[in-house]
């Protein structure tokens, strides 16, 4: 039986297949990933567009999550750097968490519930933890920490941290998409349950309380996962562009 309620925006993906699908894949996740990016960009169109001294409904929303982004950064970045980084930081907060609340709602899908999607914000943040690593050491200042304190531990040193900067992408990636999965797998689990109990009168009213509590339980510990693991993401990718930038200063 099939628990997952069809994809909403179905439609939308067989009509862009007639145009595009010969040059790239158009896909339930590719299409959520438009339409996210879209209506970020007119939430910030909108908000920003008719900005008051007193905030109020949007506009408050939004200061609040750019405070709290901000504060993050200053904690570990210092106040300097925290505001360069925050439009990029801003953004992937908003979008990662945007992208996993959305797999909540019945008939739409998260985009991070699809490692192409995951990896590819992973690939975002390691080449920008390594440009702005470039940028503030230099090349050759940048790569000499490969090498380690001492010289002659170089043939040991140089792989042990070339596969610790490999494997970060594929860790940070695999974390969010991972949970994701997860989570909508367990609420496409309970959807089956429901509609099992609901065939079965006996059933449904024996365990009454499976099908009135669990739902409320599940969806909330759906949205805590989200705003965890939106968390999580940013917050490593800070401390990853950080290290490569400070290691300067020692």
């Amino acid at each position: 039986m099939e628990a997952e309620a069809p994809f909403l925006f179905q439609f939308l993906v067989n009509w862009l297949n007639q145009y595009l699908g010969n040059y790239i894949p158009i896909n339930a996740t590719i299409v959520m990933t438009w339409l996210i990016s879209l209506g970020l960009i007119g939430f910030a169109l909108v908000t920003c567009s008719s900005l008051k001294m007193v905030p109020r409904g949007l506009q408050n929303l939004l200061e609040l999550l750019v405070e709290q982004v901000l504060q993050l950064l200053e904690g570990i970045m210092g106040h300097k750097k925290a505001k360069f980084f925050l439009p990029l930081m801003g953004t992937l907060t908003l979008f990662i968490l945007i992208s996993n609340l959305i797999g909540l709602i019945p008939g739409l899908k998260a985009p991070t519930s699809d490692w192409n999607t995951t990896i590819a914000l992973a690939m975002i943040v390691f080449i920008l933890t390594h440009f702005f690593g470039i940028k503030q050491k230099g090349l050759i200042g940048y790569f000499k920490h490969f090498v380690g304190p001492i010289w002659w531990l170089a043939p040991l040193m140089v792989p042990i941290h070339l596969i610790g900067e490999i494997a970060k992408p594929f860790s940070l990636s695999i974390r969010l998409f991972a949970n994701m999965m997860a989570k909508h797998m367990t609420l496409g689990c309970l959807a089956l349950l429901l509609v099992l109990f609901s065939k079965k009168t006996i059933l449904f009213v024996q365990t009454l309380f499976i099908p009135v509590f669990l739902p409320p339980i599940v969806m909330l510990l759906g949205v805590l996962t989200c705003l965890i693991q939106t968390f999580v993401f940013v917050f490593l990718a800070i401390v990853y562009i950080s290290i490569a930038m400070e290691e300067e200063e020692h």
